[in-house]
């Protein structure tokens, strides 16, 4: 379950930060996809 939940909030972080083309949301949207693969693990 934490899996699935982890897989789809990194999937809409991603869907949302492809709207922005800056490097700050790049660095933004690394950071959250690291904080939740920590968080599966």
């Amino acid at each position: 379950m934490k899996k699935i939940l982890a897989s789809l909030l990194l999937i809409s972080s991603i869907m949302c930060c492809n709207n922005f083309e800056s490097d700050n949301h790049q660095k933004a949207k690394h950071r959250y996809g690291e904080k939740i693969l920590v968080f599966i693990r």
